[in-house]
């Protein structure tokens, strides 16, 4: 599986060579710590969600090894 996982920041344009303007998203596209790990398949998260508006699995996920880090505000499983 390829892909981004990441957050629109919105649509801009570049200049190609022959002056065209070509219209792109612009993406942040930043660390993504693995969450979960389950046989084949690992779960990556991205952003940051208050921990009271995450719900109770995604918290306990979250804190492997009792590390304090926020939950993701979104995940993305991938087998391979």
């Amino acid at each position: 599986m390829t892909g981004l996982i990441g957050r629109k920041l919105g649509m801009t344009r570049v200049f190609d060579a022959e002056g065209a303007a070509v219209p792109v998203t612009v993406i942040e596209a930043g660390p993504c710590p693995v969450v979960q790990i389950a046989g084949n398949r690992i779960e990556l998260g991205f952003g940051a969600r208050k921990p009271k508006r995450a719900a109770r699995a995604l918290l306990e996920r979250s804190r492997p090894s009792r590390a304090r880090r926020s939950p993701s505000r979104s995940s993305r499983r991938a087998s391979g």
